[in-house]
């Protein structure tokens, strides 16, 4: 059970490392979509009840949430205000 648990921490931190260059590569909105499509992937593979499955799937979202952990601050920073740039980015 922990490491279904687990894995899911190792896929955000895997994604969080690879997604800064692929925001460069691909653009960021290209990016958010990509992520979401992984992150409805990982989300579906867990709602089948086989363990190597529930497994493969929390490491696609895992790495989603990583992937959205490097892109929505950028993504906030490009888009809000000057003035209200300090305490949105501050919210994520």
């Amino acid at each position: 059970m922990s490491l279904i648990t687990s894995v899911c921490q190792l896929g955000a931190a895997i994604g969080a490392i690879i997604s800064g260059s692929l925001g460069g590569l691909w653009g960021k909105k290209t990016c958010f979509h990509i992520s979401n499509l992984l992150l409805i992937i990982g989300c579906s593979l867990t709602l089948i009840k086989v363990k190597e499955i529930v497994l493969v799937g929390r490491f696609i979202f895992g790495f989603a949430v990583g992937s959205f952990s490097v892109f929505v601050p950028g993504f906030i920073n490009e888009l809000s205000p000057t003035e209200l740039k300090g305490s949105l980015g501050a919210s994520t």
